[in-house]
């Protein structure tokens, strides 16, 4: 096999192009060094990702059936997710179930087969729940100087202010604009899909004689849970889909 083209002299420059756990080696990473050397022992850093982050479709909580399994849980999530960098893992915690993960997929498969290895590979019995989103609220205290406003993100019901001096005076719901490219034929159902979801749309424009694009401003609330998997089904799979942070 020749060597690389690159400059061993030059400065070490390479591509992580995939990585996963094996149970004797630990996390074992595949690269293309372009140019200089790399030796045991040496201290690397990444300069840029160099792929576009996923979007995720579906988010489920994902919480240890025995809270002081959570730490084994964290661990075996670790390891999977070096065989499936497309999921994304934050911590969060629970008043019923105490501390668990919020995880978004790329779809409800996704998220079936991640919860299955889970379970047949490291052993891990866990609980499943739906994602939650952030609102803020604002909130108007009364004080014997006066009303002081403040504002809170909540993530849990059970955060919102129970005295009877705090008063709610505004809410913040997170929203998407979502870009949607279909196939004509499933402009109607599709959107009767956004409008139920209260998606308010922003552009209806045909690409062709054949697509149509769509762009919509819908709560994060609504599509965290099947909207995806509702939008591929009422389209029989040839829908396009893809969201960014809106304010």
């Amino acid at each position: 096999m020749p060597p690389p083209p690159g400059n061993c002299n030059s400065p070490l420059r390479m591509l992580l192009l995939d990585s996963y756990y094996d149970e004797y080696k630990g996390v074992i990473c595949h690269m293309a060094v372009v140019d200089g050397t790399l030796r045991k022992g040496d201290k690397i850093s990444s300069a840029a990702t160099g792929f576009k982050p996923v979007k995720h479709m579906v988010f489920s909580g994902v919480y240890p059936v025995d809270g002081s399994d959570f730490e084994a849980l964290n661990h075996a999530i670790e390891r999977l997710m070096c065989n499936d960098a497309s999921v994304s893992v934050t911590k969060e915690s629970s008043t019923a179930l105490g501390l668990g993960f919020r995880c978004g997929f790329l779809g409800l498969l996704h998220m079936d087969v991640f919860h299955q290895r889970l379970e047949q590979e490291y052993g891990a019995h866990v609980i499943s729940t739906v994602s939650t989103v952030p609102y803020i609220f604002e909130i108007q205290m009364e004080a014997y100087f006066g009303a002081l406003i403040s504002k809170v993100q909540v993530q849990n019901p059970a955060a919102l202010p129970s005295n009877s001096k705090q008063h709610v005076t505004a809410t913040w719901e997170p929203t998407v604009i979502a870009t949607i490219i279909i196939p004509s034929e499933y402009v109607g159902p599709v959107i009767t899909l956004c409008s139920e979801q209260r998606g308010e749309q922003l552009e209806y424009t045909f690409i062709d004689s054949q697509r149509a694009f769509m762009k919509y401003r819908l709560p994060l609330r609504e599509i965290v849970v099947d909207f995806y998997n509702e939008l591929k089904s009422i389209t029989s799979g040839y829908a396009s889909f893809d969201y960014e942070d809106s304010e």
